[in-house]
């Protein structure tokens, strides 16, 4: 893909614009483990300003009106689409994080998992 050659090629990366072999993988994974752990802290210190704004609020205390005038007490839905109305672009944003946090933790692990039995990406594609 580069056109150069790489001892024990594992797999070309769009994200670092570079082949992942021998020489380069420890990098490759320390690049992982380092974006999953600050997502990993955005998505918790998103979630404690979501905390402290409901509990600022006292979302779950109130009672909601819908159009029509009946009255709700305040359930998670309810809240959660309050929320969504109120903060909208944090919401979104704190959910994108929670989800490339999963993402990267599990790209992640199995990478660990190819080290520990030695396999490269590019052996495990060859062989499925």
């Amino acid at each position: 893909m580069c056109n150069t050659c790489i001892q024990k090629f594992d797999h070309h990366c769009v994200w670092i614009n570079s082949c992942v072999g021998l020489y380069n993988y420890r990098y490759f994974l320390m690049f992982l483990f380092l974006h999953s752990i600050i997502c990993s802290y955005g998505s918790i210190a998103g979630y404690y300003i979501l905390r402290h704004h409901i509990d600022e609020g006292d979302l779950y205390n109130k009672v909601y009106v819908n159009q029509k005038g009946e009255r709700f007490k305040a359930t998670f839905w309810i809240v959660l689409n309050y929320l969504q109305f109120k903060e909208q672009w944090f919401l979104i944003v704190f959910i994108l994080c929670i989800v490339v946090t999963v993402m990267l933790w599990l790209f992640f692990l199995y990478h660990m998992y190819l080290v520990k039995q030695g396999y490269t990406t590019a052996e495990t594609m060859k062989a499925t």
